[in-house]
């Protein structure tokens, strides 16, 4: 049997520097990868699960509370 480890959490949004800095600020984490606009990595210095931050241009922002016809959160495993 295969054991897993969950290493990270994956974001979408619209501004991927915007929430990085963010959540590097809030975390005191630093930027560990990626290409510095589309796609950045923060990493947990304590080893715990990092963030993936990718900025994509045509995403819409999750309404709440939720609303006929608008985008929904949800989540992928």
């Amino acid at each position: 049997m295969t054991n897993l480890r969950w290493t990270g959490v994956c974001l979408d949004c619209a501004d991927a520097r915007a929430l990085a800095d963010f959540y590097a600020d809030l975390f005191g984490w630093d930027i560990a990868g990626g290409d510095g606009k589309s796609w950045i990595q923060l990493r947990d210095p304590g080893g715990g699960v990092g963030l993936n931050i990718q900025g994509e241009e045509w995403y819409e922002p999750p309404v709440w509370p939720e609303q006929r016809g608008a985008l929904d959160k949800m989540m992928h495993f």
